[in-house]
């Protein structure tokens, strides 16, 4: 269960209200992955939900012509990707 203090410590998410903070908890789903090497979204899918690492971490790649792997980030809890969908109208999704 994802709690509003956790989200709270977001910078993203440091200034919202507790009702505000609410309707992202209501419309948002929380995923759980194991640990190994799961393709969350490949470069180009259409950017319509938030991200936010609750726990673990994520490799954020982008592989190179010969299948090699240019590492962009490696997110840990409280970092979040897609940032950028919020302002598109998307949803939210959780990982933890």
């Amino acid at each position: 269960m994802i709690r509003k203090d956790f989200l709270r410590k977001i910078p993203l998410f440091s200034d919202l209200s507790d009702d505000e903070l609410g309707l992202i908890l209501t419309s948002s789903q929380q995923m759980h992955y194991k640990k190994k090497n799961i393709i969350i979204f490949y470069e180009g899918d259409p950017g319509d939900y938030l991200l936010v690492v609750l726990s673990g971490k994520i490799k954020v790649v982008l592989l190179g012509e010969h299948g090699q792997e240019l590492i962009l980030a490696i997110l840990g809890p409280g970092s979040y990707a897609g940032e950028m969908s919020l302002l598109e109208g998307g949803h939210g999704q959780l990982l933890s």
